[in-house]
């Protein structure tokens, strides 16, 4: 890779870094979870 390409992949991937950050700080984790499992149970026919 060249030194733009690099640069770019970084930057990148601190962005996203700061918004899982972010996201976890703001308890999205327990309503994606959530979510997944309704979601889950809702296929198989239990929920």
């Amino acid at each position: 890779m060249d030194k733009k390409s690099s640069r770019i992949a970084f930057g990148t991937m601190i962005f996203f870094l700061i918004l899982l950050i972010v996201g976890i700080h703001m308890n999205d984790v327990a309503v994606v979870l959530n979510k997944a499992v309704r979601i889950c149970l809702d296929c198989m026919g239990i929920g």
